[in-house]
């Protein structure tokens, strides 16, 4: 079975409105009914030969691991020849396992046979461009005592030795896995997904820390489909990254990526200890989706505590063809974070400019705050990025603009609609001025700021038209009160604006500015505490 068959054209999501960013074409079916392994059972008992099992499976066979048994050892996944035509390999437990779309836990995971490295090398990684291997109800881990691993789980190879689509791994799914480091572990990558038609599903991934950076969920040099859905991902650098290193394949950018139902956090007493940075970052990916997730914890330490970052860049060797584009970041619940969004054309002027960026119907919670306290900006938007729709948006700064742009560039159709937001230091800033004056200094051809309420903004100073100023956040009218727009218990429904607000239904669509925060409640049920 290639590549195509696992993934499937999506046509019933719902219909972007005109000048989104395009959403990914192909949605990864991960179904254990899609991945049909009929053939024989190779049974390893505890003590047994894993990696001669793995060498000695085809198509269509299926492992089963001794229930609670420790297999130590570096695991390799080989290409394969033989067996039953269009069939997969499944390497799981041979014990009772969480039903599937069930999201392990550490406790769960508990009789789950174990697969340790020893030291330093990764605990399962793939040799060339092996295919259709399923794994399902291991825990993943490293020795302990062990200081120093490469990673947990590396899907392909992020070198120069990966450097064309025929030796790129693909069709590989990872279901109900526990995959986690050590406490005192420097873990650089927790899972690496370097590869084609890739699937991390229902799973709990943590202890992804470093003293330089560590993810949960990374990947470079592979051009995707990939799905990352209903999983709990820690790390300390960023949570989910794409990019930041070369890419030694091609005119490759991974493509239609799906991010959905993750509860993303990390703790924050890492923060004097391992290097952190943000929750969601893309120097590179074309065609994402980032949906219905949880994101949590994210303070000023290495850089300023963003929940998601996203620019354009060539990293480190020449990859002019390296984008970010058409990236669509929708109905997420966002709690504790120094800082929103950041937005950045490119890293540098070798790199392609990032383009086609949607945020829409998020809602922050307990933004800048004491615990991560240093940033306080809502959305900073910097250089040209062409066709950015920021919409129907609730957060609030204590400390810092809600809107800030370089003053240096004009992005085209930048659509700033129908928000809630505002704060009492400067909350529509450019180097240039307040209000109108940084609007103008951003605002290129088809621009539109309206329909959004902004607190603290002035009616009547450099005020742009047609928006709503309520002047303090009581007098927004939060169904939660004024106190709720910056505490960190906040609910999400004390965020929605109530009928008797100035602002109510003053959205450009006749509704209220801001999330629909019922909307949001609905996709996140059961994502996170």
């Amino acid at each position: 079975m290639s590549a195509a068959v696992l993934a499937s054209q999506s046509t019933t999501r719902s219909a972007p409105s005109a000048g989104d960013a395009v959403l990914p074409q192909v949605f990864l079916t991960t179904s254990v009914a899609s991945t049909p392994s009929a053939g024989r059972t190779l049974r390893v008992a505890a003590g047994g030969n894993l990696q001669r099992a793995l060498d000695t499976a085809i198509a269509g066979d299926r492992i089963l691991l001794a229930a609670g048994a420790t297999f130590t050892g570096n695991f390799t996944i080989r290409p394969k020849s033989g067996g039953i035509p269009g069939g997969w390999i499944t390497v799981m437990s041979d014990g009772q396992l969480p039903p599937e779309g069930t999201r392990v836990t550490p406790a769960m995971a508990s009789a789950f046979p174990k697969l340790v490295s020893p030291g330093v090398v990764s605990t399962l990684l793939t040799k060339g461009p092996a295919a259709r291997w399923r794994f399902v109800g291991l825990e993943i881990t490293v020795a302990r005592g062990v200081t120093q691993s490469q990673g947990l789980v590396l899907a392909g190879d992020a070198s120069s030795a990966q450097n064309s689509s025929d030796k790129v791994p693909s069709d590989l799914i990872f279901d109900r896995i526990y995959a986690h480091g050590q406490p005192t572990l420097d873990l650089r990558k927790c899972i690496a997904f370097n590869s084609a038609s890739t699937a991390l599903i229902d799973s709990y991934v943590s202890e992804c820390h470093s003293a330089f950076d560590a993810q949960a969920v990374t990947g470079t040099n592979g051009p995707g489909p990939f799905k990352i859905v209903n999983n709990y991902l820690e790390a300390a650098a960023e949570n989910i990254a794409f990019g930041g290193a070369p890419v030694w394949i091609a005119n490759m950018v991974p493509t239609d990526i799906e991010i959905r139902r993750n509860y993303i956090s990390k703790p924050l007493s890492w923060k004097n200890t391992w290097l952190t940075k943000n929750l969601i970052e893309f120097k590179v990916g074309r065609r994402v989706l980032i949906e219905g997730n949880v994101l949590e914890n994210s303070p000023v330490a290495a850089q300023p505590g963003w929940a998601v970052v996203l620019w354009s860049a060539n990293a480190q060797v020449g990859c002019p063809w390296c984008i970010t584009e058409d990236v669509t970041v929708r109905n997420n619940l966002i709690r504790n974070v120094a800082g929103g969004f950041s937005l950045t054309k490119s890293y540098d002027a070798s790199s392609l400019g990032m383009q086609n960026i949607t945020i829409r119907n998020n809602a922050i919670i307990g933004l800048d705050n004491p615990a991560v306290a240093g940033n306080g900006r809502v959305f900073a938007i910097t250089y040209t990025i062409p066709n950015v729709t920021i919409e129907h948006n609730t957060a609030f700064s204590p400390s810092n603009a809600s809107f800030v742009w370089d003053g240096q560039s004009l992005s085209p159709n930048q659509i700033i609609r129908n928000n809630l937001v505002g704060g009492p230091n400067f909350p529509i800033f450019s180097p240039l001025g307040q209000g109108t004056l940084a609007w103008n200094s951003a605002a290129g051809p088809g621009s539109v700021f309206a329909g959004n309420a902004v607190a603290y903004a002035s009616d009547w100073l450099n005020a742009i038209p047609n928006n709503c100023y309520p002047q303090s956040f009581d007098a927004i009218g939060l169904v939660g009160g004024g106190a709720s727009a910056t505490s960190t218990s906040a609910t999400l429904n004390s965020l929605a604006l109530s009928s008797t607000s100035k602002c109510h239904n003053k959205g450009t669509d006749g509704k209220n500015p801001g999330a629909d925060v019922n909307a949001i409640a609905a996709l996140i049920r059961g994502v996170a505490p």
